[in-house]
């Protein structure tokens, strides 16, 4: 099983928000974010959603980070 063993998520219908939700939005739950992990098909997506995830970076930065920009050895990036 993976992170939790929680019941898919609904099919999302619609093209906009609802005009009386919050523009700001909501925070995921725990529960949900497990669940876009376990979601995840391949490995490196995965990767990508945990480090968006973890660091609220937007994804074009997170899409640009070159190899060169990461350090392993000390599980950071410059």
């Amino acid at each position: 099983m993976g992170l939790t063993d929680i019941a898919p998520l609904p099919q999302i219908t619609g093209l906009t928000a609802p005009a009386d939700r919050s523009k700001k939005g909501r925070y995921l739950s725990f529960n949900e974010i497990a669940a876009l992990i376990d979601a995840a098909e391949r490995e490196h997506m995965r990767d990508l959603l945990i480090l968006a995830l973890g660091t609220g970076a937007r994804v074009g930065v997170l899409c640009g980070i070159e190899g060169a920009y990461i350090h392993s050895d000390l599980a950071s990036s410059t």
